[in-house]
């Protein structure tokens, strides 16, 4: 097995009918969450469009699931109306040519809560 240093991981979910219609009707102001590297991004990959969060190879555990729920509570902000939970969230492996705005993941778990652009309630 080979370990591909230049992959990148992409938390992101299936965008379907009912998110493409969310995303229309969203606000102006939470429409900045979307396709911003910090906050969300949108790829095709294998012939689906997904809405997600890239981010460094090597999260620990603890790491991922904030980054699940991450990604499931700004889809929620932008999209209230539709319920994405946080398991909904898979983790794809992409390459650079794919995702080249990739976010760093904190070594330090207990500098990982407050880093990251979380979405302060309004």
């Amino acid at each position: 097995m080979k370990s591909d240093s230049g992959a990148a991981l992409y938390f992101a979910v299936k965008l379907d009918s009912r998110l493409r219609e969310a995303f229309a009707m969203a606000r102006p102001a939470d429409k900045k969450y979307l396709d911003a590297p910090e906050f969300l991004q949108t790829f095709e990959l294998g012939g689906d469009k997904w809405v997600g969060k890239v981010v460094a190879p090597g999260p620990s555990t603890v790491e991922a699931e904030d980054i699940q729920r991450n990604v499931s509570s700004i889809l929620h902000r932008v999209a209230p109306q539709i319920r994405i939970l946080p398991t909904m969230v898979k983790i794809l492996v992409v390459q650079p040519t794919v995702a080249p705005e990739v976010i760093g993941v904190e070594d330090d778990i207990e500098d990982a809560a407050d880093a990251g652009p979380y979405i302060a309630d309004a």
